[in-house]
């Protein structure tokens, strides 16, 4: 019989590896969604999240063999004894499995929802984006046609000026005092 208790950490002389503590924490928090799965007779809930958390324990017995073995390997048999607990229980229930089959159809939809969302609020940034763009778009032609109507009237001013100045070349010369002797 194994007895648990609350040892702090680095106590054991192992030390504390950054990369456990989530794992350890992901593997916790589904076998405690497990237990009360279990609890509310969500069998389905509760074979996947015992499935995860096994999952979770065993790469914590891979990757760190050395942090609480006998820890790691009872919570691998707990979840081991609580999975073969419910395949006895709905051994050839088709409700179960079809249960099952429905909570992993709610999860991707759950997933597919927030995909769905992220990409709504992605189209509408992009949206806003090209709206400005467009506004952007449409002031630089609208100052363009403004630059090419002030170009049209600095060339005919400049022409006006080159008239004007040839008139007053011609004045110049027609009323130009005659040279004496």
């Amino acid at each position: 019989m194994f007895v648990l208790t609350n040892v702090p950490a680095g106590a054991t002389g192992i030390p504390e590896s950054p990369n456990r503590k989530p794992l350890e924490s992901r593997a916790r928090a589904h076998l405690g969604k497990a237990d009360r799965a279990f609890d509310e007779e969500n069998r389905a809930e509760a074979v996947f999240h015992y499935h995860s958390a096994r999952s979770l324990y065993g790469k914590l017995q891979e990757q760190f063999p050395d942090w609480e073995a006998d820890y790691v390997a009872y919570r691998l048999d707990y979840c081991d004894t609580r999975l073969r607990s419910i395949q006895e229980e709905t051994e050839g229930d088709p409700w179960y499995w079809w249960a099952r089959q429905r909570n992993e159809w709610q999860h991707q939809r759950a997933a597919l929802e927030a995909r769905n969302t992220a990409l709504r609020e992605e189209n509408r940034y992009l949206r806003e984006q090209l709206r400005a763009a467009e506004n952007a778009l449409e002031k630089w032609n609208g100052e363009t046609a403004e630059v090419e109507t002030l170009r049209d009237e600095l060339q005919r001013l400049r022409e006006e000026n080159r008239l004007m100045r040839r008139a007053l070349e011609r004045r110049e010369t027609h009323d130009a005092p005659v040279p004496r002797r």
